[in-house]
């Protein structure tokens, strides 16, 4: 996409009262290759202040409103494999798995609005505009602790940032950007690839 072509979204700025105990130092600006994408797994409406205390660089709201809360440099431990070289970015909301299952630490149900995965696209070419970005990977990647908390069928981080996040925004960016998620059967550590259903379409509206 040219350049003159392209329009910075509208960014809330709370990098003053995001929680500073958060930030671990900062990252060479040529070490951050990726976009880390990540659900919250709870509702929290839509007020960016009730959103200060999230470990991430942005948060994308269900109405559509994008939060930065540390600047992209900062190192955050949100992204766990992927901390060195992510920009860690959370989405709003409890999201089931591909079966409809959702994770049982949270009661709210949610299912990702167009106005957030549009939020969340128009933040993913920001970045890869603004920074550089040339990879987009699902948290659960780089990251499922060995005997890590397990809920049911669900576990929390195996459904990170759960299908439709990842279809409407990860294979949004490889697509329309040409951005890389290391191909099928990639991860990091502990973490769990991508599955074959999480690349195909499950939320109509999307």
């Amino acid at each position: 996409m040219p350049r003159a072509m392209w329009i910075e979204p509208d960014i809330v700025d709370m990098t003053a009262a995001s929680n500073m105990l958060d930030r671990k130092g900062t990252r060479p600006a040529t070490d951050i290759n990726a976009v880390i994408l990540h659900q919250i797994a709870d509702d929290r409406g839509s007020e960016p202040m009730q959103y200060k205390n999230t470990r991430a660089h942005f948060v994308v709201t269900k109405t559509g409103i994008i939060i930065q809360l540390h600047p992209v440099e900062t190192m955050l431990w949100a992204s766990n494999a992927f901390n060195k070289v992510g920009v860690a970015v959370e989405f709003a909301g409890h999201f089931a798995t591909e079966k409809g299952v959702w994770w049982k630490g949270n009661k709210a149900h949610n299912i990702p609005t167009n106005v957030q995965i549009e939020a969340g696209r128009e933040l993913v070419l920001f970045l890869y505009m603004k920074h550089g970005i040339k990879n987009v990977y699902a948290h659960r990647q780089g990251y499922l602790p060995e005997g890590g908390y397990q809920s049911g069928a669900v576990n929390q981080r195996s459904n990170c940032p759960g299908p439709d996040i990842w279809y409407g925004v990860g294979e949004w960016a490889k697509s329309n950007l040409s951005l890389g998620d290391g191909g099928k059967g990639y991860k990091l550590g502990n973490g769990t690839a991508i599955p074959d259903s999480w690349r195909t379409q499950r939320v109509p509206t999307f």
